[in-house]
């Protein structure tokens, strides 16, 4: 990276970031736009590691939203591998971790840092329990469903679980999913369609537990043994936590913004001098109850990537 210095410095890697370069670019702005990832590949889409990459008989390439020539001739600098530890609002910096520590300073900034899985109590990750976000945790779980997996077991049946569920019954294996709540994504949609796509799961062989959770997990020799709240145990060659996620700030405590999602104008605007945020990360305003609500939806970064970028040129 030329200097230390960016007119807009985009933390984060994925859609929301994506979109707000392309529509940088595309609106004219002719300034220095730095992309930060964390992890150490350009931005990619992640929709496809619940389905095709696990599905495929093939070695899929990693989903990429661009090749590396977009970067370079659209001037986007791509800092890769390299994760946000804080954020100095009065001094205009953020001090990226890495191989070396170092700051960046910025114009505007768009955090886009996206969102976690979120951890269970007691539940280390490993080799028998798995975790799906990014590109590595989609090849070590396609590897642990294709060597010597029978039977899988998630825990959560929100988007992540339910596209698992299916596309590991497509492969073969006994599937076991647990929901805490009285129905797949109880906060997303009414009940009766809840109801209706834990049916549609059965009928493909999915044995759906709602109402229940995990108490404890142990291991058996090779396999691991879930015991249930409603006092049942079941036993997996491989596990898939999917309960959900947290938006991925917590570099910004400190800096006034919070640690939580960080709630916006309908413009990405943060209220705080040239700082927006688009994503995971954020809060817009919903327009039908005009409240501010985290929509961690493909369609939404997509959209707020896009309306920041618009906030940032002034159109």
């Amino acid at each position: 990276m030329r200097g230390l210095d960016a007119d807009v410095l985009i933390v984060g890697g994925g859609l929301a970031a994506q979109r707000c370069c392309e529509t940088l670019r595309r609106l004219g702005f002719d300034g220095r736009i730095a992309l930060l990832c964390e992890e150490p590949c350009a931005p990619y889409d992640r929709p496809p590691l619940s389905k095709a990459f696990i599905t495929s008989d093939e070695a899929l390439p990693q989903p990429t939203f661009k090749p590396r020539s977009w970067y370079v001739e659209n001037e986007v600098e791509l800092l890769l591998g390299l994760s946000a530890r804080e954020l100095d609002v009065a001094d205009r910096r953020v001090v990226v971790g890495g191989p070396s520590s170092r700051a960046l300073r910025y114009r505007r900034l768009v955090i886009a840092t996206g969102s976690r899985p979120r951890r269970l109590e007691g539940m280390p990750l490993g080799r028998k329990v798995h975790e799906l976000r990014t590109h590595a945790d989609a090849l070590a779980l396609r590897t642990a469903l294709r060597e010597g997996s029978e039977r899988l077991a998630i825990l959560g049946a929100g988007l992540i679980g339910m596209e698992v569920a299916s596309s590991a019954r497509a492969l073969g294996l006994e599937v076991t999913m647990i929901e805490a709540g009285t129905t797949p994504l109880g906060r997303a949609l009414p009940s009766e369609l809840g109801h209706w796509l834990a049916c549609l799961h059965r009928r493909q062989g999915v044995d759906v537990r709602l109402a229940s959770y995990v108490r404890a997990l142990g291991r058996r020799g090779e396999v691991a043994t879930l015991d249930l709240s409603d006092g049942s145990t079941v036993r997996a060659d491989t596990v898939l936590i999917a309960a959900g996620s947290i938006p991925a700030t917590e570099w910004l405590a400190g800096s006034g913004l919070g640690s939580g999602p960080i709630h916006t104008d309908a413009g990405g605007d943060t209220g705080v001098p040239n700082i927006y945020a688009a994503g995971d990360a954020a809060c817009f305003p919903d327009p039908y109850s005009g409240e501010r609500l985290p929509t961690p939806h493909w369609e939404a970064a997509a959209r707020q990537g896009v309306a920041v970028a618009h906030s940032i040129v002034g159109m």
